[in-house]
């Protein structure tokens, strides 16, 4: 059996029996265990299995876990081959960004190459990253879920800031003030949500 768990503590009871309990990992963002697939092996004959969650935070108290039953082996293939694709785009759209960054880096020394190119390349990275980071492929893979659950929460508030210095020089390139305030606001919000998350204050 397994199940996709946000920021839950698990206990999971066979016939009574504690057979896996996940519990939260302090770090600098807070004491969460992360996003996580819990992979568990039932014994045929068990009668009843109950699943217990304590909720980090309030707002994924509500949520409502899918189960999937079945051999281990098949699971996991069934979970990847399914997010391949969305994993294969994600990889697109990353590699594209990087393909930006290096053509305005090594072709502006030989021709003026707008800055808006630079700032869509920064965009595409770091909306490639978020996907890629979201994908069922990652979060079997990348083993620190804490890391991986922090990462998705830099990245999405980072995007902002290139998007809209990349509107401005793309389609407004007289208006300078409308990006820069985005752009401040943006850096300012993620500072200070990074801040009050590392302090407890979420």
């Amino acid at each position: 059996m397994l199940f996709y768990s946000i920021h839950l503590g698990i206990e999971v009871y066979e016939d009574g029996e504690l057979i896996y309990d996940l519990k939260p990992v302090p770090g600098i963002f807070g004491t969460t265990p992360g996003s996580v697939w819990n992979f568990l092996e039932i014994e045929p004959g068990c009668g009843q299995v109950i699943v217990r969650t304590h909720a980090v935070y309030e707002r994924v108290g509500g949520e409502t876990l899918s189960f999937y039953i079945g051999e281990a082996v098949d699971e996991v293939l069934y979970l990847i081959r399914n997010s391949a694709i969305g994993a294969c785009v994600c990889l697109l759209e990353l590699a594209i960004g990087i393909f930006l960054i290096m053509y305005f880096i090594i072709g502006n020394k030989g021709i003026r190459i707008e800055n808006y190119v630079l700032y869509f390349g920064l965009f595409a990275v770091l909306m490639g990253a978020w996907s890629l980071n979201e994908t069922v492929l990652m979060a079997l893979l990348v083993k620190n879920t804490v890391a991986g659950s922090n990462l998705g929460y830099i990245l999405i508030m980072l995007m902002p800031a290139p998007f809209s210095m990349f509107v401005q020089g793309f389609l407004m390139p007289e208006d300078k003030w409308a990006a820069g305030s985005i752009t401040f606001l943006s850096v300012l919000n993620m500072a200070a949500c990074v801040l009050l998350h590392m302090t407890g204050n979420t």
